[in-house]
């Protein structure tokens, strides 16, 4: 008679979510919110009336971070890396890191797909492009994320 052995791996699991419970992922501009390159950030996510030297140069809303973060393909996409929770051989660290850099991908892809509404003549002149959010690709290039516990 062939003898069954049970295997409880219940209590790994319990471990493993108890590792990444309560981690936080920031994602974004990381760093001193009041940088040059965190400012214009939060210009072109929210929109502001009071740009430039001047105060009076109007950027239109475009949002590249909390858009990304509403389309729940690419959430999903990067929580999918914590689906091995239910390995016994879970690794939190390099779960919580891979959601991290996902993320960061995906904002980066948001930021460089031309969002609407287009940019104005003066904008287009000065930068020599019709590409919104992007000029050197600094800001694309400034996203990173931080975990937190």
């Amino acid at each position: 008679m062939a003898k069954i052995k049970d295997i409880n791996h219940i209590p790994g699991i319990l471990k493993n979510i108890k590792k990444i419970n309560n981690t936080i992922i920031a994602v974004g501009i990381i760093g001193d919110g009041e940088s040059e390159i965190a400012t214009y950030a939060a210009a072109n996510e929210f929109g502001t009336r009071k740009a430039g030297r001047n105060r009076k140069v109007v950027i239109p809303e475009r949002s590249w971070l909390r858009s990304t973060f509403d389309d729940k393909t690419k959430t999903n996409d990067a929580l999918k890396h914590t689906d091995d929770v239910f390995n016994p051989k879970f690794n939190a660290k390099v779960a919580v890191n891979r959601v991290g850099a996902v993320m960061v991908g995906h904002v980066q892809e948001k930021i460089a797909s031309n969002i609407p509404p287009k940019n104005a003549q003066v904008t287009i002149n000065k930068k020599k492009s019709s590409k919104t959010l992007v000029d050197k690709g600094t800001m694309r290039q400034a996203i990173s994320f931080e975990v937190k516990k």
